[in-house]
């Protein structure tokens, strides 16, 4: 296995001009059922694993008119767990529920459990945050500290002994917060770092760079009354240690041109690489910030031509390790589990949610 699980890494980690023929992508069935109309696929929900279980929580999505037609956004609440099974299925059952409806927030993977942090539904954002373990077969949900601010939209991870979240709308305005838990001493509470540079970011994207900074890219600032929409391509990091930012390097595709990272999902691999996948594609989002359309949601799903290529980051390099129209989504959840990378939900299109999942592996 652990060979096995060096080869991933080794191939994952390459360079070659066919990097996106190093590994492939496979579709692994199940996906929850126990609430009505989740079975359609969600977005933006909470996916962490707990030892041997895959969870996934929340989410949302528009099960019974869809958002072109000015549809009803739907939050969910169930949490689901699932072993994966030998024909490479999951297996998904209902163990319990968050405290409310909710989607839009982020989720941490711990030793012993999964801390969902912040989000929001149809009655605003929240300021809540949970550690979801299993004990007997049903989650067991503990309280921990809240935000000092309601957060949604936001990004985060882990950064060695600490949790860190930033960007999103703090108590519903875009903001460059940045906020983190130490969780040697949660009783503490969220703690204010320095804000990142630049403009504010909402749905961006973050990882770690081993137990010493916290990167975060994408993201988009709102149109006002008195400036337009902005997209932030960079990326920056902030150190655990002295809490100074620095600047991070755009990831860019075969062509050389940048990839914007906003609506994109990110996860850390056990080597300290962080993967990306998916994500808005600039120019056409923008357009859609400053100028809307009124059929912009009516448009075929090749047309809005989110991010196929799927990207290694590592001390300050991104690397181009594949490509698949499957990855192409926004919104979606990714989860290291049983020595692979798991695909979860998210939005192949604005407003159209996928139910499906796939598993990213190696050769």
């Amino acid at each position: 296995m652990k060979g096995l699980l060096l080869l991933f890494f080794a191939l994952l980690m390459g360079i070659e001009s066919n990097a996106e023929e190093l590994f492939s992508v496979r579709r692994v069935y199940g996906f929850p059922a126990g609430e009505r109309g989740i079975e359609q696929g969600v977005s933006a929900c909470f996916a962490g694993a707990i030892g041997h279980r895959l969870l996934m929580a929340g989410g949302c999505n528009f099960p019974e008119v869809p958002a072109a037609d000015g549809g009803k956004k739907r939050f969910y609440r169930g949490i689901y767990a699932a072993r994966l099974v030998k024909d490479d299925s999951l297996n998904w059952k209902k163990v319990g529920e968050l405290p409310t409806e909710t989607a839009y927030g982020v989720s941490v993977t711990l030793e012993n459990g999964v801390v969902c942090i912040g989000g929001c539904n149809a009655s605003g954002a929240l300021r809540t945050v949970v550690h979801i373990r299993m004990e007997n077969e049903k989650a067991v949900i503990d309280a921990w500290p809240e935000l000092p601010c309601t957060m949604d939209n936001m990004t985060g991870c882990r950064v060695g002994r600490y949790i860190y979240v930033g960007g999103g709308n703090c108590d519903g305005i875009p903001g460059s917060q940045v906020l983190r838990l130490d969780l040697q001493n949660v009783k503490h509470g969220w703690v204010h770092c320095t804000a990142f540079p630049g403009n504010p970011r909402v749905q961006p994207v973050s990882g770690a760079v081993d137990d010493i900074a916290f990167c975060i890219w994408g993201g988009f600032n709102p149109r006002t009354d008195k400036a337009p929409a902005t997209l932030s391509l960079e990326g920056c990091a902030i150190t655990t240690d002295d809490g100074t930012w620095s600047q991070e390097p755009i990831p860019t595709d075969k062509t050389g041109a940048p990839i914007f990272l906003g609506g994109a999902a990110s996860v850390g691999l056990p080597t300290g690489e962080t993967l990306v996948v998916g994500g808005v594609h600039r120019d056409i989002f923008l357009q859609a910030l400053n100028n809307p359309q009124p059929d912009y949601l009516r448009h075929p799903a090749e047309w809005y031509c989110f991010n196929p290529d799927i990207l290694l980051y590592d001390y300050g390099e991104w690397r181009l390790v594949g490509r698949s129209q499957v990855t192409a989504r926004a919104g979606a959840a990714l989860v290291w589990f049983e020595n692979a990378v798991y695909l979860i939900g998210g939005e192949l299109k604005p407003g159209i949610r996928s139910p499906h999942i796939f598993k990213l592996f190696s050769h």
